[in-house]
């Protein structure tokens, strides 16, 4: 598996980053639960995996991969 060098993400990119999970279960409820029961890493219990080692976004086949710099400029509805 290729490995990513993981960020925190800023307190601006966590308020983004909320509004997005929140603006998922509104509009995808189905995904959701998927979202959060099989995607979900076992140990951290993080939804998704920051780094800037991608463009945008990308999955390794476990984890949600997110470049925060890029995906976060876009609107709420594009997230």
């Amino acid at each position: 598996m290729t490995e990513f060098t993981y960020i925190e993400l800023t307190p601006q990119q966590e308020r983004l980053w909320s509004e997005t999970r929140v603006a998922l279960q509104y509009s995808c409820p189905a995904f959701t639960h998927i979202f959060y029961n099989m995607m979900a890493d076992k140990v951290t219990g993080k939804l998704a995996y920051f780094t800037k080692d991608i463009p945008i976004a990308a999955t390794d086949g476990k984890r949600l991969l997110l470049n925060p710099d890029k995906f976060f400029s876009y609107s709420i509805k594009q997230r």
